[in-house]
């Protein structure tokens, strides 16, 4: 029989050596029908042509615009359905897997037909604790996402798996599987989560699938409160109803946010603060893409 064949991508934006050991893990799997590509995602630096040196024989190409993570996971599943893959398997810049991770996904997704999207087990990159397996719930009242630390011992159904590392069906992606561009970065993988039950399909976690991953562990990062915020109120705007935004924004606006800005004020993060309620404010008007984390 002959395999299914996957279009493994990896999303670079100024990396350059998290990148290129990135490549170097991927260049490792073993599955026997795979390509692999390194788009950047116009980054602002010499991360493209430094990235292309180092690893010699893998394929980059370039987006014209940076149109965030959710974008440029996007135009890798673009590239997949034009270039008639069945699977799309979408890469962080900063993680490292086994060799037998591809091989393991698409047997997990050839096992479990109604799946859409196959993830594995996210492990800190220093010291290989389990991080994150599987999203549980992201509830609509106060907008956040609960996580599974509890490793099953085979693959699993969860309304999402974490975005290091995912396989999507290129079939879902035909039918309408999407990020959503307008949150440029952060809650993708809730987002993701309800899109997969609208259309009836379904995430698993391969808990044979180790993703070391390396991630941004700044906090308190202006931009990336910003965006979070924002985005929050998004989810709730695209995915609940009138009566779940109105109690999300009086949740926020009443408790939460008052509480965020006067702790952090206090703390001396008063740019981290202001971001924060720009982000709420920019979330009730319904602003998309980068917004201020442009400028932040």
């Amino acid at each position: 029989m002959t395999p299914l064949r996957v279009l493994v991508g990896v999303l670079n934006y100024n990396a350059i050596e998290d990148c290129i050991d990135t490549v170097r893990s991927l260049r490792r799997l073993t599955y026997p029908a795979f390509d692999l590509l390194i788009v950047d995602n116009a980054s602002t630096n010499d991360a493209a042509q430094l990235v292309a040196a180092a690893t010699a024989g893998t394929a980059l190409e370039s987006n014209a615009v940076n149109s965030g993570y959710a974008g440029g996971m996007n135009s890798l599943l673009d590239r997949g359905v034009a270039r008639g893959y069945d699977y799309v398997l979408l890469c962080n810049n900063d993680i490292d897997v086994g060799p037998d991770a591809l091989d393991r996904l698409v047997a997990t997704a050839q096992a479990c037909p109604d799946a859409a999207v196959i993830g594995g087990v996210e492990l800190a990159w220093q010291t290989g604790a389990v991080r994150c397996v599987g999203g549980l719930k992201h509830g609509l009242i106060r907008s956040r996402t609960r996580w599974s630390l509890h490793v099953p011992e085979s693959p699993q159904r969860f309304a999402f798996p974490q975005g290091a590392l995912l396989l999507v069906d290129v079939a879902a992606v035909k039918r309408g599987l999407r990020f959503d561009d307008g949150l440029f970065m952060y809650f993708e993988e809730a987002d993701i989560g309800f899109r997969l039950h609208e259309m009836g399909r379904t995430a698993v976690v391969d808990p044979g699938v180790r993703i070391r991953h390396k991630a941004d562990a700044r906090h308190l990062v202006p931009r990336n409160g910003y965006l979070q915020q924002r985005n929050r109120v998004r989810l709730v705007r695209r995915h609940g109803r009138p009566w779940q935004l109105a109690a999300h924004l009086a949740y926020v606006a009443l408790l939460e946010l008052p509480a965020k800005v006067i702790a952090r004020s206090l703390q001396g993060h008063l740019a981290f603060a202001r971001a924060c309620l720009l982000g709420f404010v920019d979330g009730v008007r319904g602003t998309t893409g980068r917004g201020a984390a442009a400028w932040l």
